[in-house]
């Protein structure tokens, strides 16, 4: 949309010209706007609402450029992140493991990290935004908290279910949830006091490109296949044995 016809029949109406950059705002073209008040200037340059426009919105501009270059926020915190993950990334030391209530053999589920990396990087990122923006650290704790609730009562609960089946399929079903926890809380975080079209469509659109990153890792599916078959019952059928021999067999436990 060109605001160019509509500043131009406003330059000598305050209260309307801000009524329009309002509804610019809210419609998410604040920059069409703001360039439109520049040409709008050009073509009038003695005029002085058009010159009051200019410098407010050159100010808000400035402060856009100096909160969005948080490096001193984004590469401490980025490098956190990482190691937080490559620490997690170690399935020999951080696997879920359940042991089985009749035989007390342990057998593995899903690395942590498949559970956790989803709420850690949401908290991670809560932290960048709230630090890097305006700072409502009581919002990034609540986030922050929630997810480790979340994540913790996933690994009480899982000690909970029975049989081994029913535990893979649930912890499946738990790295979703969690993800989508984790990524509404960033949207909480990100969105906090501006919530108009133009944010809301900008943090989907970030959304999707965090989407198609990760679609090019190892999909949940492969990585859970990768896994030695501990189910009984699934192990017979992929090795072709009578279920009872696998039942009694250690290994498939």
């Amino acid at each position: 949309m060109s605001y160019l016809p509509i500043i131009r029949q406003l330059a000598e109406k305050p209260a309307e010209l801000e009524q329009a950059y309002q509804e610019a705002v809210r419609g998410g073209e604040k920059t069409a706007f703001a360039e439109a008040i520049e040409a709008a200037r050009a073509e009038s340059s003695e005029n002085l609402l058009l010159a009051a426009w200019h410098y407010r919105l050159a100010g808000v501009a400035t402060a856009v450029k100096k909160r969005v270059v948080a490096w001193g926020w984004a590469l401490p915190l980025g490098l956190l992140n990482g190691l937080l993950l490559w620490l997690l990334s170690d399935d020999r030391r951080f696997t879920v493991k359940v042991a089985n209530p009749l035989t007390g053999t342990q057998y593995e589920l899903l690395p942590v990290m498949f559970l956790l990396a989803a709420p850690i990087s949401a908290a991670v990122l809560a932290l960048f935004l709230t630090g890097a923006g305006q700072r409502r650290w009581g919002r990034a704790l609540g986030v922050g908290l929630g997810l480790a609730a979340a994540a913790g009562y996933v690994l009480l609960l899982l000690r909970q279910i029975l049989p081994q089946v029913f535990q893979q399929q649930y912890l499946t079903l738990m790295v979703l949830h969690l993800g989508l926890l984790a990524w509404a809380g960033a949207g909480i975080i990100a969105l906090a006091g501006q919530r108009d079209a133009g944010n809301r469509f900008a943090f989907l659109v970030k959304s999707l490109e965090a989407g198609v990153v990760g679609a090019d890792a190892p999909s949940l599916e492969v990585v859970l296949g990768a896994m030695p078959a501990r189910n009984p019952a699934a192990a017979a059928r992929a090795n072709g044995m009578p279920i009872a021999t696998a039942i009694a067999d250690p290994r498939m436990r």
